[in-house]
């Protein structure tokens, strides 16, 4: 059972994931003491607050780039301001730069189809 606290502060994250959200805002919806609300929220996420941001970030940055939007959109569109840190930090994540992602999901895409015409 999640607590209502944790709620409303997932949904304001989820709302504002791509702007620069401060660790105030974030205190403030909870309800919470800085220090109480960083415990909770770690302890029943398994992450800090920010950690869980950046999470947040790189799976819609996946998306986007699967839509075909270029790297340099994406990294804007979900908050980063530095397109080299969005690369870093998604390489990080992911284990590929963006720009990889999106070229081995579309090359993994191509090979499936071509697999599966050949199947009939």
């Amino acid at each position: 059972k999640m607590d209502l606290w944790l709620l409303k502060v997932l949904n304001y994250i989820h709302l504002h994931y791509e702007k620069d959200i401060s660790t105030d805002e974030m205190i403030r919806v909870s309800g919470y003491s800085k220090t109480r609300f960083y415990k909770l929220f770690t302890q029943i996420m398994g992450m800090t607050p920010l950690q869980y941001i950046e999470q947040r970030r790189i799976k819609k940055a996946t998306l986007l780039l699967l839509e075909g939007k270029k790297v340099k959109d994406v990294s804007s569109e979900i908050g980063f301001l530095n397109n080299a840190y969005f690369a870093k930090k998604f390489k990080m994540k992911l284990g590929v730069t963006p720009s990889e992602y999106k070229t081995n999901y579309n090359k993994n895409m191509e090979e499936y189809f071509n697999d599966t015409q050949q199947i009939k």
